[in-house]
């Protein structure tokens, strides 16, 4: 079932789409291999047509979903190899940017992080690992942005998507401890 977000006050309908249907691809709302229809999509949004085949495009290029001409657009499968190159580059760049960061963030960075790990507690306690997902991703953001590094993190961000899919997966079959546990240890 797709979950519908509020559309941001500045983004296009195809920004907008885009955000949406990746959020729902990344939660498992919308599973490996399903079909999805540009004209459900489409009403389901409120939107045209045409914002949702943008979207379907650009999530193509990005290997989200396949597109075939005729016959219909599908959720990607899981791309292990892509699972990998995510995780072995998010590796190394998070261990340079807590290099960094050791050198570069002031009290008030951390009072951010501190807060931040707040609130992935909360999660663990509701047993919220879609929330959660979103808290680790925020906090990472914030380690890159507070070293003046946001364009290498959002460069690694567009990578993410089929790992994000095996972290949530992870996340709501295994223990939410140990993902609070290790950014305790990184902060």
């Amino acid at each position: 079932m797709l979950e519908i977000l509020p559309k941001n006050k500045r983004e296009t309908a195809r920004e907008y789409v885009t955000r949406v249907l990746k959020y729902n691809i990344v939660n498992l709302n919308l599973k490996p291999g399903q079909a999805i229809s540009e004209n459900e999509i489409a009403e389901l949004l409120g939107v045209s047509r045409t914002p949702v085949r943008e979207a379907f495009l650009e999530l193509a290029k990005a290997s989200i979903v396949e597109v075939y001409p005729q016959k219909g657009t599908y959720i990607s499968l899981i791309d292990m190899e892509m699972v990998e190159e995510a995780r072995f580059m998010r590796c190394v760049l998070e261990k340079a940017i807590v290099g960094l960061a050791c050198e570069t963030l002031t009290e008030k960075d951390f009072i951010f992080l501190q807060h931040n790990l707040e609130l992935q507690e909360y999660c663990v306690s509701r047993g919220d690992y879609k929330q959660l997902l979103e808290h680790d991703n925020d906090f990472h953001k914030y380690l890159f942005k507070a070293c003046n590094k946001e364009r290498v993190y959002n460069t690694l961000r567009g990578m993410m998507t089929h790992f994000d899919r095996v972290r949530i997966l992870n996340l709501a079959e295994m223990d939410m401890r140990k993902t609070v546990d290790e950014h305790k240890a990184i902060l």
